[in-house]
């Protein structure tokens, strides 16, 4: 069972030691509502092991690399933000006319602990992705865009069995990639996402999905998977639908921020094709219930994001 779902069940509030516990934990376990995690097994829990080791080389060799950018930097060798330029000045150290060799020593000392935790973290990259290509699990799950080796692995070591969660939306949830909720009187009102759960695989999902967007922003149509190409045209059109109906129930398109029309200001009310999901009705609709500006303006404001 989590914590948080035990606490309420403790006798004495603030009072806390492992008596008040094994209470609280027999009480919580008779509910009838009561949600319990599985535990992991060991192989689980090993494959996790090489997840934590590399991201505690990746922090470390970051802040190496920081640490020679800023020592440099004070004797004014400016070293450019990238694992390249360090390993090119590390080829190059004693070519520096700058400076002192006792600081070229420590510098060297402190270049070659980079290198090594370079090379670590190199081997578990390796590790990892070896464990991906040999479950079928992680193999269907890099069929799908975004998601590599590190996700792939990370979320079968995390989640083990995922018929544990009812369907998807409580998968997101444990993941703490829902919205929260403070709804009361039958209003609802949706926050931020919870950010609950382990912040290692939401993480993991989040710069995968961002990476999908850009690939689908920069990549040609024709050449796009089918869930890039869905996902970038709902995008698309949920953007323009939002933008526009914003505009016009605060009752003008001032706060749309769209630019002026391309089209000449004379063309024909009849020819001018209309934003997606916009009727000529809407249009209308729209432009009457504006501020009392002149209707030619706010009719050339909505004709913008015209195909």
């Amino acid at each position: 069972m989590a914590a948080q779902f035990v606490t309420p069940f403790r006798k004495g509030g603030r009072t806390k030691n492992d008596r008040a516990d094994a209470e609280a934990i027999a009480t919580a376990a008779r509910q009838g509502n009561m949600r319990f995690v599985p535990v992991k097994d060991i192989d689980q829990q090993v494959r996790l092991s090489w997840h934590r080791v590399r991201e505690g080389y990746k922090a470390e060799s970051l802040a190496i690399g920081n640490r020679l950018r800023g020592l440099l930097a004070e004797f004014g060798v400016i070293v450019a933000p990238s694992d390249r330029a360090l390993c090119r000045l590390r080829a190059d150290l004693d070519g520096q006319p700058g400076l002192p060799a006792e600081l070229r020593e420590l510098l060297r000392d402190l270049a070659g602990h980079w290198k090594r935790l370079c090379l670590h973290l190199d081997a578990c990259d390796a590790r990892i992705e070896a464990h991906a290509r040999e479950d079928e699990r992680c193999v269907q799950l890099r069929a799908v865009t975004g998601i590599g080796p590190i996700t792939a692995d990370a979320a079968v070591a995390m989640v083990g069995n995922a018929r544990e969660f009812k369907q998807g939306r409580q998968m997101a949830a444990w993941l703490g990639l829902v919205p929260t909720q403070h709804s009361s009187g039958g209003h609802v009102h949706l926050g931020e996402i919870s950010c609950r759960g382990d912040a290692y695989l939401r993480t993991l999902l989040i710069q995968g999905a961002r990476s999908s967007l850009q690939r689908a922003k920069v990549g040609a149509p024709e050449k796009a998977t089918p869930d890039v190409r869905q996902g970038d045209r709902g995008h698309r059109q949920q953007t323009r639908t939002t933008n526009l109906g914003d505009a016009g129930a605060r009752g003008g398109l001032r706060s749309a921020r769209l630019p002026q029309p391309s089209h000449a200001p004379g063309k024909p009310y009849s020819q001018r094709r209309v934003a997606t999901g916009f009727s000529f009705h809407r249009q209308r609709e729209v432009v009457n219930n504006g501020s009392g500006r002149p209707r030619e303006n706010l009719t050339n404001q909505m004709d913008v994001q015209t195909a």
